[in-house]
């Protein structure tokens, strides 16, 4: 089927969310319902999103890059459409929507070879494969131009091609490595592909991979840091390059460019200013972006930084001096790390800090995944309280979930773990993991996954009580009854 038709197709059956139904989705999917996996190295664009001098501007996808991509099943013949390739155009497409941008200087990319390469995916859930299959831009395609079949598909091709494919089987818990191997190409910037079909529903995960092909004749060949211009600025406000050598810092290497009206702190404009006087400022770095001559030119946008071979700089970073940032912002003010449970209703209160305008809707999650509580509450340049209900309180380790939107559509999300302790526990002197440096012998530690209370045996095995390793975790750990025994005394109860 043609992309055109594929469109046809969708066209009869699409339908358009309203604000109550995304809002609804959101806080599902942002709950880790639908969890699923990205590719960790070399990081996909969505993966990228999370990543130290990494993607912005991501949306969603910062927040779940293992949610971004579901679509429907079988690029090219049907699959997402044209245009829509990056978020996946299914139900969950709002969490990669942003990604679906593209210009030559928009994504931060890894450099590539032809040749031998290898692919790690990561999963959060697993679901059996039916197969993995890697598709490369053509030589010749136009990168500021939305991805499209066209863009993968060579002219001795009647359509795109996948140049590795991996065969499915049972499902793969945590993570897998494909070796393939990077088709020839020119040199310049080129979109990897990548489709996980799922053989248990009709849908396939899609991932981009954003490269540069570092067959291209340059002397810029290692790259130490970008410019990404992530936010306006305002007169007064300043951006600097910090460079790094193996030392450490060298100050007096550093460019700060100083921003004198509203028109100079538009991100593209001190982007490119920025990199233009690194570029004045320095022989042995460039910053910009990558042409198929090995030139590296400013540009208004992204702008990654390149170092000579032999250069002393190592690094760069970009620090951002803001007179007074009003961005939206969302923190947890230490949140509870455990709740005794009590008869009837049981709240739980936390307190959240917003920066700007915030409804904030929070959710409580079981170790099954089970939604057992909410809260809910809107801030504004505030710190309060939200409180939440649990309408099924069962001892056990749970998670809490908080989505905050302001008006203009901004997402944030933080979470933290919850650990729900029935009251006939029994006295113990802490909860573990918590205080675990005074453990000694005749500690005595509730651990949430059991809601058993455990003692740390006497000298010598004392010392293994306070090991943070998993085969001596009281209760649970291969190898805790080196360290623990169960306690059937009392003693006071602390913390």
């Amino acid at each position: 089927m043609t992309p055109t038709g594929v469109e046809k197709n969708r066209k009869g059956n699409a339908m358009k969310l309203s604000k109550l139904a995304l809002a609804i989705s959101a806080l599902a999917f942002s709950g880790g319902v639908l969890a699923h996996g990205y590719i960790s190295e070399p990081a996909s664009r969505d993966q990228m999103c999370r990543m130290k001098d990494g993607n912005t501007q991501c949306g969603q996808a910062l927040y779940e890059p293992q949610s971004a991509g579901e679509g429907p099943d079988r690029f090219p013949e049907t699959g997402p459409r044209d245009g829509h390739l990056v978020s996946g155009d299914g139900a969950s497409e709002w969490i990669g929507a942003n990604l679906n941008a593209q210009t030559s200087d928009r994504w931060v990319k890894h450099r590539v070879s032809a040749g031998k390469r290898d692919f790690t995916w990561t999963f959060t859930a697993s679901h059996p494969i039916r197969d993995f299959r890697y598709f490369m831009t053509k030589e010749g395609w136009d990168p500021n131009k939305p991805l499209s079949r066209a863009a993968f598909t060579a002219d001795n091709q009647d359509g795109p091609e996948p140049f590795c494919t991996i065969p499915g089987g049972p499902a793969i818990p945590g993570s897998t490595t494909h070796s393939c191997t990077l088709p020839e190409r020119s040199g310049g910037y080129h979109v990897i592909y990548a489709a996980w079909d799922v053989s248990d529903t009709t849908n396939t995960f899609y991932k981009v991979i954003d490269v540069i092909y570092d067959d291209v004749a340059s002397e810029w060949k290692n790259s130490i840091g970008s410019i990404q211009p992530s936010r306006a600025l305002e007169a007064g406000d300043s951006v600097k390059a910090r460079l790094f050598d193996a030392h450490g810092e060298r100050e007096p290497l550093s460019v700060t460019l100083n921003i004198d009206s509203a028109e100079a702190g538009e991100p593209n404009s001190w982007a490119l200013a920025l990199a233009k006087k690194i570029n004045a400022a320095h022989d042995t770095i460039r910053a910009g972006v990558m042409n198929k001559e090995g030139e590296v030119v400013p540009t208004a946008g992204t702008n990654t930084i390149y170092s000579k071979a032999g250069s002393e700089i190592v690094r760069v970073e970009i620090q951002v001096n803001a007179q007074a940032d009003s961005r939206p912002s969302l923190t947890l003010v230490t949140p509870p790390t455990r709740h005794v449970i009590t008869e009837g209703e049981n709240h739980i209160d936390f307190s959240a800090k917003v920066t700007g305008e915030m409804a904030l809707n929070a959710k409580v999650y079981n170790a099954k995944q089970e939604n057992v509580g909410f809260g809910s509450a809107k801030l504004e340049n505030s710190t309060d309280t939200v409180t939440l209900k649990l309408w099924q309180a069962e001892a056990g380790p749970h998670t809490v979930v908080v989505d905050g939107n302001t008006p203009d559509g901004q997402h944030f999300q933080q979470s933290f773990d919850l650990a729900l302790i029935n009251n006939t526990a029994g006295d113990y002197d802490f909860v573990f993991p918590d205080g675990m440096a005074n453990y000694t012998d005749g500690t005595k530690v509730l651990q949430p996954k059991t809601q058993q209370v455990y003692e740390c045996k006497p000298f010598p095995y004392s010392g293994w009580c306070k090991q943070n390793a998993h085969p001596y975790e009281p209760g649970v750990g291969s190898n805790w009854q080196d360290a623990w025994s169960l306690s059937g005394a009392t003693k006071k109860h602390a913390h």
